[in-house]
């Protein structure tokens, strides 16, 4: 226990995360409530593919790297950034990853 006290008050620390937290709370707050978007939707009653439900999904475990440029939030909400890791840490690694994942096109 005290070597990971020590390792815990001596890491790297940020708030990045509960920042990203506190953002999304407040959308969830303070927009209004849309609906899943429609390639999110399961299609599993008959009509449902007719209405447009997971049509346009993109299943990320069948892309390189397990990952596709694909929304899945409300249109409201749709390319708001919330966690924005900073460079301290681990989360430097972590920056370099979101932003190598994100400027890469399907």
């Amino acid at each position: 226990m005290a070597q990971a006290t020590v390792y815990v008050a001596t890491a790297p620390k940020s708030n990045a995360s509960y920042q990203a937290l506190e953002a999304a709370l407040a959308d969830v707050k303070n927009l209004p409530v849309e609906p899943v978007p429609l390639h999110l939707r399961n299609p599993a009653f008959s009509s449902a593919k007719q209405l447009g439900f997971g049509g346009e999904y993109l299943y990320p475990h069948d892309f390189p790297g397990n990952f596709v440029h694909q929304e899945y939030r409300p249109s409201n909400v749709a390319g708001h950034v919330y966690y924005q890791p900073t460079e301290n840490g681990r989360e430097k690694q972590i920056r370099g990853r979101l932003q190598e994942l994100w400027s890469k096109k399907i």
